[in-house]
């Protein structure tokens, strides 16, 4: 089984425990017995509302790394999943055509998911290549072609980008966004090939 990339899970989830536990430095201890004027509790009921308002951001942040976190290690699974058993040495093969395109249905989701929430910026001919993009064909049969979509998937997962989150590099950062669109370009392929030999195999 291919190995996952670690560093980029690691740091995914300490920026998750961080966010998960924001500092309470800045709120104000009162004072027992001390009745506090309007104005003060004017000014206590706001820093309510700010804290309240901060800890729900900190939880949206939190929720967002975790689902970040958890595309990128279920891309790998769904993906590491479907190639073995569809090159698995046995003589038969270990994975329907109806699974395939059912994996490939997921790593298009995931895939199209990571791309926005990523954050990451559009190529210049992207407009373009959106548009065409119901008319890519690939001259490959099944199995060639899955094996193109793995060395697409690969390419974005150990991208280096992902080992140093904190240093933005913008050739890398459109690398990531190339590859993401090349496995929703072949995804959409894949599905549609897996169906014409299902429709095939069924007619024999």
């Amino acid at each position: 089984m291919r190995r996952f990339a670690p560093p980029l899970l690691a740091q995914l989830f300490c920026i998750s425990l961080m966010l998960a536990f924001p500092s309470s430095s800045t709120s104000q201890i009162r004072k027992p017995n001390s009745v506090p004027s309007e104005m003060q509790t004017r000014e206590w009921a706001l820093e309510s509302l700010q804290h309240d308002k901060d800890s729900n951001l900190s939880r949206e942040r939190l929720v967002a790394q975790l689902e970040l976190r958890d595309d990128f290690r279920n891309l790998q699974i769904v993906n590491n999943d479907m190639m073995a058993r569809r090159f698995s040495n046995a003589p038969t093969p270990q994975i329907t055509l109806k699974e395939i395109r059912s994996s490939l249905s997921r790593i298009r989701t995931i895939a199209k998911r990571l791309s926005t929430n990523l954050a990451l910026p559009p190529l210049e001919t992207e407009g373009e290549e959106l548009k065409s993009a119901t008319l890519t064909t690939y001259n490959v049969a099944l199995s060639p072609g899955l094996l193109l979509l793995d060395k697409s998937l690969m390419s974005f997962i150990e991208n280096p980008m992902f080992q140093q989150l904190r240093v933005f590099d913008p050739e890398l950062a459109l690398r990531a966004r190339r590859d993401l669109n090349e496995v929703v370009r072949l995804t959409d392929f894949l599905r549609q090939l897996t169906k014409e030999n299902q429709t095939v195999a069924e007619a024999r």
